[in-house]
């Protein structure tokens, strides 16, 4: 109920953090799911309506340009900030969930934008990446992911990545779904060739991108 509810006491910040119930709730279900067992009740206890409502919310915090243009200079930081974490959470959540029940997948890919948005976190990743090393050359962004020091830096690690591309490849399993994909088909195939992209993650890429080729053969 928590995690679904639109109403402006569950959305709002508490008055004692920044943050809202929505957001603690979600955070609470995004550790929950660090186990398979547990994602088998978040699927099995809730109505099919809340379950679909909830895929919608996590959607929406793909989408961190999606906020507030008007909120004050001294908060701003700390929202932005707030909405690279909120994405991270809605990415493990959806990971999970489509790792529990495959038809989760081709209900999400099927959510507007759902496919776009977890392009656009491989995307950005790529783009801040660029932009360090054209600032500060390649050794630098090198020695940073190497002290792990990535997620202070560029917003997310490479598991996360892998998590995101893990989600689009599971989507790509029901046919309506790659004609979905198809869409982003170019974009898929400069991340993958991108040298900023982990090798791993790449391989996922090119998966997608081969059953792409086999839907049109």
């Amino acid at each position: 109920y928590w995690s679904i509810c639109y109403s402006n006491e569950i959305i709002d910040s508490l008055q004692s953090s920044y943050i809202s119930i929505q957001h603690l709730s979600i955070e609470i279900l995004t550790k929950l799911s660090v186990h398979d067992m547990n994602m088998d009740f978040i699927l099995a206890t809730p109505s099919f309506y809340c379950i679909i409502s909830l895929f919608h919310i996590l959607t929406n915090w793909l989408n961190v340009d999606n906020m507030n243009n008007n909120i004050s200079n001294s908060y701003i930081n700390l929202t932005r900030s707030q909405a690279y974490i909120q994405r991270e959470f809605a990415i493990v959540l959806l990971n999970a969930l489509i790792r529990c029940d495959s038809n989760v997948a081709h209900i999400i890919a099927h959510i507007p934008y759902t496919i776009s948005l977890l392009i656009n976190f491989l995307e950005d990743y790529e783009k801040k990446t660029l932009e360090l090393i054209t600032r500060y050359g390649s050794d630098y962004v090198l020695n940073l992911i190497n002290n792990q020091e990535t997620e202070q830096i560029l917003f997310t690690t490479n598991d996360m990545l892998k998590r995101a591309a893990t989600c689009l490849l599971s989507m790509i399993n029901y046919t309506d779904n790659i004609k979905i994909m198809k869409k982003y088909e170019d974009r898929i195939l400069n991340l993958s060739i991108s040298n900023i992209i982990d090798r791993n993650i790449g391989r996922i890429l090119t998966d997608i991108l081969h059953y792409c080729s086999l839907y049109n053969s």
